[in-house]
């Protein structure tokens, strides 16, 4: 993706200070009792007195994927965004970065989320902005309708599945136009492994939207208490506050210019520590 002057040096420094930008966040989020999901081998730093991690497997089969010692991964519970083995409201923060991409049914993970969460806890949410990601920026983008529709039909979930996979595939590993062959055998591999593609591409509007409908769903609230998001960001933040009730998100939240340019200048604080100066080419 070929990108002018600003828009370029924007998206390269975007990658490369992600993850001073999203521990920012996460220490001021992720306190008390918290549950991470799916750390891998790169947790989110919290301020957390007790901090339990959830992943899809063992510490010995994380880190055989991601090609490290054991001894660096840690699991204290096995299971999914989506399927939480914990108790209702056992936890103060809950941190899922990017995780919710993975799922099949979104809004079922942010359900399981805020029925882990107590009334007054954080959420905290990173998921990869379409635009710029390298697996997502040339996918479609689906109304709030589809997830629902999914979410509530277990058949039509099944389906779509094997579609959201070739989809993947011919966008992002073989296109079928060019090796069919190779394609249907990428699609099988996906199908029949447990490895998790990005089942959906997410822009700033359908994040909102897909929090809203879920938190209406979960009868409880969610508001957003701080974000990050502009066009060349890597990346989405959702800092949240779980209340009783849910007051509506205006699906334009990310798309404000005053929080657009907070988010720029977040990043700018980053690259000025680090580089000395920065000026907008």
């Amino acid at each position: 993706m070929a990108l002018p002057g600003c828009q370029s040096t924007y998206l390269l420094k975007a990658k490369k200070y992600r993850l001073n930008v999203r521990f920012k966040f996460s220490r001021e989020c992720l306190i008390g009792k918290v549950l991470e999901i799916g750390p891998g081998v790169v947790p989110l730093e919290n301020k957390g007195d007790t901090v339990d991690f959830l992943d899809y497997a063992s510490a010995e089969v994380i880190a055989s994927h991601f090609n490290v010692n054991a001894d660096k991964v840690r699991v204290d519970l096995v299971g999914s965004m989506d399927n939480i083995p914990a108790e209702d409201d056992k936890y103060d923060s809950v941190g899922a970065s990017h995780v919710l991409e993975h799922l099949e049914d979104p809004i079922q993970g942010l359900l399981e989320c805020l029925r882990v969460t107590k009334v007054g806890g954080n959420l905290f949410l990173v998921v990869p902005n379409c635009l710029t990601s390298e697996f997502d920026y040339n996918r479609q983008l689906f109304s709030v309708r589809h997830f629902i529709d999914e979410h509530r039909d277990p058949e039509l979930l099944r389906i779509n599945k094997i579609k959201h996979v070739h989809e993947f595939v011919d966008k992002t590993q073989i296109p079928s136009s060019v090796s069919r062959s190779k394609h249907l055998a990428r699609v099988a591999e996906f199908i029949n492994s447990d490895r998790r593609i990005h089942f959906h591409a997410y822009g700033p509007r359908l994040l909102i939207n897909i929090l809203n409908y879920s938190a209406k769903s979960a009868r409880k609230g969610v508001s957003i208490v701080d974000s990050y998001y502009f066009p060349m960001a890597n990346e989405m933040i959702l800092s949240c506050k779980i209340t009783s009730k849910h007051d509506y998100i205006s699906e334009d939240y990310l798309l404000d210019p005053q929080r657009v340019r907070n988010s720029i200048l977040c990043l700018e604080h980053f690259i000025k520590e680090s580089e000395g100066s920065f000026a907008m080419p």
